[in-house]
Parts: structure tokens; C-alpha cells; sequence
């Protein structure tokens, strides 16, 4: 009696699915369904994406929060020409703003910083933005961005969401996998979850487009999965809010994806373990 071949053949998810696997499995088909019949759209897996500030808050139906005055006086049209090391050094006014605004009475205060951030994130790419990354992971700003999270005031958690979305996206940085793992470790998921269960969209949609770049780190899935955030992620995608959806299909898939692959074996340990 020949060998079955299951390469030519292979079982059905529904088969080989443990009941964990299966779930898995099913929350997928949600998402790709509702992607695809509410939004028309597909979202394919491992979205990186460059977020703009306020790029999707007109659909809301309001305007975003104006920038508050950068204190070094930069326009947009200087930034891009900037050197490393005018860069470096407006960074370092920058975080120096934010660390000292930390946890401050006043909310203009606590704003600024984190707005001249968001505002530069903006403007710079390829090398310039590779570079902020790294600065920003060597000076402890993220750690600082993570704090943000908890403000009550709205403009300082969607712009530290906003630049945390750009800072954890290999589009805008190809060592962003290196802010994931800091964001990780600083507490930042037990921070983000919250902000997708609040009633504001434009928190909700912030969020979700955050949650969609750092899922593409295996221990933040692990860790949002185990923090509850699927059943905040699967409520948002039935959001009327179309931007709220889609960036929140996208999150949950990606994290279901990276939680999947963390209860998977490693094909090699399965191997060996199989010849013993």
C-alpha cells in the first residue's frame, strides 16, 4: 500500500487544528470576512505602515488637534534638509522637553514635546529616520512614550500612539524590531490595551494602527493576546468607523497570526524529537 504524499494532499485547517488552533483559525476567517465584505478591502499579513498625524481623522467627521509651535522655531520646509547632526541635537531638546513634562500640571506643557515629535517623525525618512529610531531607543523616549499612554489628555496618548506607530514600523525604520522588543519590556502592553477599549475613536483608531506594527513582535502578541486585547481587537472590527476597522483587522490578524506561530513547534525540535 503506497505512502499518502500530504504534501499533495494536505488536510484541511479544520482537521489538523488543535480546539486552540482552531479558534485561531476561525478568528482569521472573521477578520478576512469582514475585511473584505464591510470594508472592501483586503489586509494581507504583516502590515507595516507610516502613519500619518490626523491623515484619517477627517473621515470622523472633526479636524485634528493643531501642532502646537515647535520652541526651535523649524519649518516644515527646513526639516527635510536637515544634517545628522542638527537632527541629534533637535532631537535632544526634543526628549529633554518630554522627560521634564512628565506627569506636569499643565497640558499645553505635557502636549508640546510630544507633538514637535510627532511633527519631525513626519517629515524625515530613509537615513534620517533610521537614525531617530536608534536615538530615540538610546535616549530612554521610549520608555517616556510608554508613560505618555496614561495621560488623560487626549493629544499627548494619540501623538505618543502616533509616534509609536511610526517608530514600530520597519517602513520608517528597518530596526524598528529593536522598539518593539523596548516597548515590550517597559509595560507598554499592559498601556496600550486600555486605549483600544476607550469610546473615542480617534484613540481607538491610533491604537489599533500601533497595535498593527508591534504585533509583528512575536513576545508583543504573546503578551497582548495574553492581556485580553483580542476581544478588545474583535469588537473594533465591527466599529462603523471604517478606519477604526480596518486598522484593527489588521492588528488582529497579525497578532492571531504571531500568537499561532508561538504555539507551534519548532519544525526542527519536532524533527529530532521524531527520530528518537
Amino acid at each position: 500500500m503506497p505512502l499518502l504524499n500530504n504534501s499533495a494532499a494536505p488536510a484541511t485547517p479544520k482537521a489538523l487544528a488543535t480546539p486552540k488552533a482552531l479558534s485561531l483559525f476561525q478568528l482569521l476567517t472573521t477578520v478576512v470576512k469582514i475585511v473584505e465584505e464591510r470594508l472592501g478591502i483586503s489586509i494581507p499579513e504583516c502590515i507595516q505602515l507610516r502613519i500619518k498625524w490626523g491623515m484619517h481623522l477627517p473621515a470622523f467627521g472633526f479636524s485634528p488637534p493643531p501642532s502646537p509651535p515647535s520652541q526651535s522655531g523649524r519649518t516644515s520646509a527646513s526639516a527635510g534638509g536637515m544634517t545628522s547632526l542638527q537632527m541629534r541635537r533637535e532631537l535632544g531638546n526634543i526628549i529633554f522637553q518630554l522627560e521634564e513634562s512628565l506627569g506636569g500640571p499643565d497640558e499645553e506643557d505635557r502636549a508640546e514635546p510630544v507633538a514637535a515629535l510627532a511633527e519631525l517623525i513626519d517629515e524625515v525618512y530613509d537615513s534620517n529616520a533610521a537614525m531617530l529610531g536608534e536615538y530615540v531607543r538610546e535616549s530612554g523616549a521610549v520608555d517616556m512614550l510608554v508613560d505618555c499612554l496614561c495621560d488623560p489628555c487626549p493629544d499627548v496618548h494619540q501623538r505618543a500612539l502616533h509616534i509609536i506607530s511610526n517608530l514600530s514600523s520597519d517602513a520608517f525604520d528597518p530596526e524598528s524590531s529593536l522598539t518593539k522588543q523596548i516597548f515590550t519590556q517597559s509595560g507598554g502592553v499592559g498601556m496600550l490595551v486600555p486605549l483600544l477599549e476607550g469610546e473615542d475613536p480617534a484613540t481607538a483608531m491610533y491604537a489599533a494602527a500601533a497595535t498593527q506594527n508591534l504585533a509583528l513582535d512575536e513576545g508583543f502578541s504573546v503578551a497582548l493576546a495574553a492581556g485580553g486585547a483580542i476581544e478588545s481587537l474583535q469588537k473594533l472590527i465591527a466599529s462603523d468607523v471604517p478606519e477604526v476597522a480596518r486598522f484593527a483587522a489588521g492588528a488582529l490578524k497579525n497578532v492571531l497570526q504571531r500568537e499561532s506561530n508561538s504555539q507551534s513547534p519548532d519544525p526542527a525540535t519536532s524533527l529530532m524529537a521524531s527520530r528518537r
